[in-house]
C-alpha cells in the first residue's frame, strides 16, 4: 500500500536469520524461460494476518513457522537458491545452491483492527536492487510479526522470476499445511525444459535479452531489449474484436 494518506506503523524488527532447506537437495541450475523474464523480476509482497493463537502456542508461532519453512524448502527448492548468469547473454537462471531465504521477526504497537489505513510495507522485509546485486539477494523473503493484540501477520515476497501468483499462493498453502502438521498436497513442478529454448531449435526470431542485474544495482525492475529481427522476418501488431475470431478460426481451418 502506498500513498499519503496512509498511517505510518511502527515497526521493531527483533531478529533476522538464513533458513535452508532441511534436508538435502538438488545442486544445479534451473534455467528462467522468456514467461519467466518478461516483465519484473521484482519481488512481489503479499500480507497475511491471523487472529491471536491460544496462549499456549503464543511464544512457538515463530520457531514453529521456521522450522516448518525449512521443511516446506525441500521441495521447493529453487526458492532457496539465487539468480545467477547463464550461458547465453542477457539470460539468467536459479542457482539451487541452498543459499537460504531470509526470515525476520517482528513486533509492533499496534492492533491488527487498526491496520486498515496503514502502510503495510513494513510487514514485509525491504528489497532494495539499487543497494544489493540480485544475485546476492534470496529469491523469497519473509517477516512474522506479533502485534499488541496478540494477531500476528506473515509477510511474504517472492521473486516473480521464480514463481506466478498461482504458485506464490500455492507455496503458502503447503507452507501452512506444513506448520499445522499435515502433509503436503501439492508438491511445486520445477522442471522448465519444455519453456527453454536449447539452442537446437531454428528460430527466425533472435531470442530477448535482457537488462543485467549483476553488474549494476538497478530499481526493482526489468527493462527488456530486444534484437531487431533478421531481414526475412516481419512483426506486427493487430487488433483482433470478439466478432471477428470466428472468422479467424475458419480462415486457419482452410488453410
Amino acid at each position: 500500500m502506498h500513498g499519503c494518506d496512509l498511517k505510518i506503523m511502527k515497526v521493531t524488527v527483533t531478529s533476522r536469520l538464513l533458513v535452508k532447506p532441511a534436508e538435502p537437495t538438488y545442486s544445479g541450475f534451473i534455467p528462467l524461460s522468456d514467461l519467466d523474464l518478461v516483465g519484473s523480476l521484482a519481488h512481489v509482497p503479499t500480507v497475511h494476518f491471523y487472529d491471536p493463537p491460544p496462549p499456549e502456542f503464543r511464544t512457538s508461532v515463530f520457531q514453529t513457522l521456521k522450522a516448518s519453512l525449512s521443511k516446506s524448502l525441500v521441495a521447493f527448492y529453487p526458492l532457496a537458491g539465487r539468480l545467477s548468469r547463464a550461458d547465453r547473454p542477457g539470460r539468467y537462471q536459479i542457482h539451487c545452491n541452498a543459499a537460504g531465504i531470509l526470515l525476520a521477526e517482528a513486533e509492533s504497537a499496534s492492533a491488527v483492527k487498526d491496520l486498515a489505513d496503514s502502510d503495510l510495507r513494513p510487514l514485509v522485509p525491504s528489497v532494495d536492487f539499487k543497494t544489493t546485486a540480485a544475485a546476492e539477494y534470496p529469491l523469497l523473503v519473509a517477516q512474522v510479526t506479533r502485534f499488541a493484540c496478540g494477531g500476528v501477520s506473515v509477510g511474504v515476497a517472492m521473486s516473480h522470476a521464480v514463481v506466478d501468483g498461482i504458485a506464490a499462493a500455492n507455496f503458502i498453502r503447503q507452507w501452512a499445511r506444513v506448520s499445522r502438521g499435515e502433509a503436503m498436497e501439492m508438491a511445486p513442478f520445477v522442471d522448465r525444459k519444455v519453456l527453454v529454448n536449447l539452442g537446437n531449435v531454428q528460430s527466425p526470431v533472435r531470442p530477448v535479452e535482457f537488462d543485467d542485474l549483476f553488474d549494476e544495482k538497478l530499481e526493482a525492475k526489468t527493462i527488456i531489449t530486444s534484437s531487431p529481427p533478421p531481414p526475412s522476418c516481419k512483426r506486427a501488431t493487430f487488433k483482433i474484436t470478439q466478432s471477428q475470431v470466428p472468422n479467424i478460426f475458419k480462415a486457419v481451418k482452410k488453410s
